[in-house]
């Protein structure tokens, strides 16, 4: 197997259990709050860095190692994902708490994603035009097709 698909492959678990997290993140809040407000802010928590940031981050990734820009947004999120976690484990998670990971997932999330896209194209220079254009934007949707496959799953389920 080419490190090409080994990456790839590795990209499309990262971007399904980021779908997954942030839908777990909406759920708590919504079973908890009940409150469209914080629903609310936690959405704009979650959008703004990636509208706000995404113009710049294309720009700095081509002048970066694509490489460890990956490697660090990557482990940024894990990081404070992980350290959500053990909030919860403690029952000391508040609201807040929430929105700051949102915040920073996000923004690791806008470095990511142009990373990856630059990569994959770098990574198939050599393959012809078509091919090229074919792995990126089905990484993406294949891991928001299945994170909304779980959705759909948790929705079903009793109260």
């Amino acid at each position: 197997m080419t490190p090409f698909f080994v990456i790839w492959t590795g990209q499309v678990f990262s971007l399904l259990g980021s779908q997954l997290v942030q839908f777990a993140l909406v759920w708590h809040l919504t079973r908890t709050t009940g409150s469209a407000t914080v629903l609310a802010f936690a959405m704009m928590m979650a959008i703004l860095p990636q509208v706000l940031i995404s113009p710049l981050a294309g720009a700095l990734v081509d002048r970066w190692n694509r490489r460890v820009v990956m490697i660090v947004a990557d482990g940024s999120i894990a990081l404070v994902t992980l350290l959500l976690a053990v909030l919860f484990a403690t029952g000391a998670a508040q609201i807040w708490h929430i929105y700051a990971v949102m915040f920073i997932r996000a923004t690791g999330g806008a470095f990511h994603w142009p990373a990856m896209q630059a990569s994959t194209r770098s990574g198939l220079a050599s393959e012809p035009l078509v091919v090229r254009k074919t792995y990126g934007k089905p990484t993406s949707c294949l891991a928001k097709r299945m994170a909304s496959s779980s959705q759909s799953t948790m929705n079903d389920s009793p109260r």
